[in-house]
């Protein structure tokens, strides 16, 4: 979750420019199944953390025409520094004696990882008095946020950096915008994000493909204060392989088929 306090400052009839703190409050949760070396039922490790980081947003805007908008937007990286100690719960003797000689039980474990930079460029014009038409590219650093840094603080202290293999997206989206009447705006559009993931290196606790996205929306000017909303939107993912293998030698091969999301919103805006 962020909190952005920003400003912005018309610097002519052309230019304006502002920027903004991004507070981010991460939280981490996470629960993995451990084999036991004898036979019964797995253990299991829970580890979870509150914490907070600090980033900035930039934004340029130009105005050429009346009729014309160019924005470009850069949201700084933010790096979260998680630390819990991780709770084991029904591992086996066998399992318990080897977390105890690794110094594992008891120790803390730290997770550091970078939400990604994001640079986009938007651009909305005037066709007619009624429509307008809009679009825009962007591109984050997810390769960076894949990079995550693990520290155990024990009595053998030991630190990696885990490579989850992400790449870096890039977006590219159109829209447009229709005035039914003066009271009533339609909004329509169309996304596309390329994949963090590649096929080879998709997991089940990641399950990301390439994402296609659809959306509608109305807008309802009730007066000149009160303003009111819907939106939908589907995020078409299809089917996505997966092919993971472990460190015991065993694979889990199958796909996720139909992979969607769906987003509904209402919003409401009294202007003073």
């Amino acid at each position: 979750m962020s909190f952005i306090p920003a400003v912005a400052y018309r610097v002519n009839d052309w230019l304006s420019v502002g920027g903004g703190v991004n507070v981010m409050v991460g939280f981490m949760r996470q629960k993995t199944g451990i084999r036991n070396l004898a036979p019964g039922s797995d253990g299991q490790v829970k580890y979870q953390d509150y914490t907070a980081g600090v980033g900035g947003d930039i934004g340029l805007m130009l105005q050429p025409d009346e009729k014309t908008r160019i924005g470009v937007t850069y949201l700084t990286p933010v790096n979260l520094n998680f630390t819990s100690v991780p709770h084991f719960r029904g591992t086996g003797p066998l399992v318990t004696a080897l977390l105890k000689r690794r110094g594992l039980l008891g120790s803390s474990v730290d997770l550091g990882i970078t939400v990604p930079q994001e640079v986009m460029v938007s651009i909305y014009r005037e066709v007619t008095e009624r429509m307008a038409l809009l679009g825009n590219v962007n591109w984050q650093n997810w390769s960076q946020f894949g990079l995550v840094g693990i520290g155990i603080n024990s009595a053998n202290p030991q630190s990696l950096t885990q490579n989850l293999n992400y790449d870096d997206t890039w977006g590219i989206a159109g829209g447009v915008q229709f005035k039914v009447s003066p009271e009533f705006l339609f909004s329509a559009g169309f996304a596309y994000d390329s994949s963090m993931v590649s096929d080879g290196n998709r997991t089940v606790s990641a399950p990301i493909a390439a994402q296609f996205r659809y959306a509608a929306g109305a807008q309802y000017q009730w007066n000149e204060h009160l303003r009111s909303g819907v939106a939908y939107e589907l995020s078409w993912e299809g089917k996505m392989p997966v092919e993971q293998s472990r460190q015991t030698g065993t694979t889990l091969s199958g796909q996720f088929t139909n992979a969607q999301i769906n987003f509904f919103s209402a919003n409401l805006a009294y202007l003073f």
